[in-house]
């Protein structure tokens, strides 16, 4: 019987995980929502169990996992809070994990996860300075400095959608700045405050996909909201750049590999205000790179796990 592991990245509508071998090859992957309605913590343990059979009817034994999730956590007992998108805002998720499974476990920021994969397989393989900038239902990113991941004084280096884009906002008292215009959520809800003012719709009703469909399409209305988007994304990378001199940036997220067509647009607003050009580029990984940077991670555990 060999060892294999699970890798899992739990994102704000989805949760994607996969059975891999040391090598990093899937034997068996998980697809399943986590928006309104789902127990986020059911969910888990429900893919996990699905995997649990996967593994056993393929004459394997789970000897290592490692869970993404899009909040703080506590490197040491695989604590989650802050996990807004996931209903978490406290989670004894490591203990929760642990005793369910009596194996080898890490618990881990998303971003952080992703830029760990894009470190070891992505666009961060030929950079030693670059963030990770993850836009999807929430805004995340993760940084790596001379080729080290920064978790920051209180694990939460690269919590990027905290930046204020406005004096406005500043002035608002609600945190979540740069969230509030770059989550997919509040994509949509530009979008439907715009068509509700009485622009032109190009679709009956609209969320981030849609959002970018209908621009691909031309529409007028989706072409302000992303904009908008492209302006606010310049915004991020160039505070970035200003703070820490990166190299590059790598857009991940569902929003982040939607704006692939708009990178060059992105780079002139960037590459205008900032002393030296700045790599922009999306992540290519698959099917996230928060997956790739579990199945990474979890190689590492199969390792270092007792026989």
């Amino acid at each position: 019987m060999s060892r294999v592991a699970v890798a899992v990245d739990m994102g704000g509508t989805s949760c994607r995980a996969r059975l891999v071998d040391r090598q990093g090859a899937v034997l068996a992957e998980d697809h399943r929502p986590t928006g309104p309605g789902a127990d986020p913590a059911a969910v888990l343990l429900a893919a996990l169990d699905d995997l649990q059979q996967a593994a056993t009817t393929q004459g394997e034994a789970i000897a290592a996992v490692v869970v993404g999730v899009p909040g703080y956590v506590d490197p040491t007992r695989g604590d989650v809070s802050g996990a807004v998108n996931l209903r978490w805002h406290e989670g004894r998720v490591g203990g929760l994990l642990r005793e369910r499974l009596g194996v080898p476990l890490r618990v881990e920021n998303d971003a952080n996860l992703a830029a760990i994969g894009e470190a070891a397989r992505g666009a961060g393989t030929t950079m030693r300075d670059f963030a990770v900038l993850a836009l999807g239902t929430g805004v995340g990113g993760a940084l790596v400095l001379d080729g080290r991941l920064r978790r920051g004084a209180h694990n939460a280096a690269g919590e990027l959608g905290f930046l204020v884009p406005s004096r406005r906002q500043l002035a608002q008292g609600t945190r979540m700045g740069m969230e509030s215009v770059l989550g997919g959520p509040a994509i949509a809800a530009r979008a439907r405050a715009l068509a509700g003012a009485g622009a032109t719709a190009g679709v009956g009703s609209w969320d981030a996909a849609a959002v970018f469909a209908a621009h691909r399409r031309g529409d007028a209305l989706a072409g302000q909201v992303v904009d908008e988007v492209v302006d606010h994304v310049a915004m991020v990378v160039i505070d970035l750049c200003a703070v820490v001199d990166l190299e590059g940036v790598v857009l991940d997220g569902s929003i982040g590999r939607a704006l692939a067509p708009e990178v060059p647009r992105v780079l002139d607003r960037v590459n205008e205000k900032l002393p030296r050009p700045v790599q922009l580029s999306v992540s290519t990984l698959e099917p996230s790179a928060t997956v790739v940077g579990a199945c990474v991670s979890a190689s590492q555990l199969l390792d270092v796990a007792p026989r």
